[in-house]
């Protein structure tokens, strides 16, 4: 879910915020990324940020992934993003 709220299911969905011409930010992970593995699932948490000058933003993913035939997936994915202070 983005911060206005929408939601974004599947890949296709997902992939067309990249394309999108109008956002030309660039996000960059901040540090080690911390994994924890279970058999067939795992567990990732991360630091991020934004290079928007006029927007910059911040906060941290968790993802749960699921190993499948062709690799790992997420399984879902929490975004916390820390808002711009006004």
């Amino acid at each position: 879910m983005a911060l206005d709220g929408t939601l974004y299911r599947g890949r296709t969905a997902i992939e067309g915020l990249l394309n999108d011409t109008k956002q030309h930010v660039q996000v960059c992970i901040e540090g080690q990324v911390s994994t924890d593995m279970h058999g067939d699932t795992a567990r990732a948490l991360f630091r991020w940020s934004s290079n928007a000058k006029a927007n910059m933003r911040s906060g941290t993913i968790s993802c749960e992934l699921v190993r499948q035939e062709v690799g790992w997936r997420i399984g879902s994915l929490k975004n916390s993003a820390t808002l711009p202070e006004v």
